[in-house]
């Protein structure tokens, strides 16, 4: 009997959410030397998109293409591609700034020439029902009636619909009873 092709894990919640988790340097590393700003590429097998998106912020303004043969997990995928984080992202840098620091502050601490430095990292996490309400809640307003939402537009970055679907899919995420999210701060201190 054959069997048509499927993925041996499915895409319950509880996979998925290890996927979730994945991005292009924890998940990647080994393709990120040889991407360059204009690349085109395919993701086959991209689940819900974490990686994908990742790739595509590196690649940009080239192309990304993620394919998955699981319906269900393609719609996730498109919605972490369209939605809240890569806007930020690319908002934050227009803004001269830099929304992934943490991860770099050690670099550059050494190459400002410190050399005695401790780093450390704390972690936000909003997963009680209570938590999930507050800060969904304050990103489904903020993604339409602020700055960010101001610039998105004025960038050409989003439409005015683009921020409506990112601020429904936050009050949906905050009514979800498994949603988590979580940011991790890096911290350093510098000692000249």
């Amino acid at each position: 009997m054959t069997r048509a092709p499927a993925y041996t894990h499915g895409h319950h919640p509880a996979v998925l959410r290890s996927h979730e988790w994945r991005t292009a340097e924890n998940s990647a590393a080994y393709l990120l030397p040889y991407l360059r700003a204009g690349d085109h590429l395919l993701d086959v097998g991209c689940g819900p998109g974490t990686i994908t998106a990742d790739l595509a912020e590196r690649v940009a303004p080239g192309r990304v293409i993620g394919l998955d043969q699981a319906v269900g997990v393609l719609t996730q995928a498109r919605a972490v591609a369209a939605e809240w984080l890569a806007l930020y992202r690319t908002l934050a840098r227009m803004n001269g700034g830099e929304p992934d620091a943490a991860r770099h502050l050690l670099s550059w601490a050494q190459r400002a020439g410190f050399t005695d430095v401790t780093t450390t990292a704390s972690t936000w996490c909003f997963a009680t029902p209570p938590d999930r309400a507050w800060w969904g809640g304050m990103w489904s307003e903020r993604i339409v009636d602020s700055g960010i939402a101001d610039q998105a537009v004025q960038s050409g970055l989003a439409t005015r619909d683009d921020l409506a679907r990112m601020s429904t899919a936050w009050q949906e995420w905050s009514e979800a009873a498994d949603g988590w999210f979580a940011i991790v701060h890096g911290e350093i201190v510098c000692r000249a």
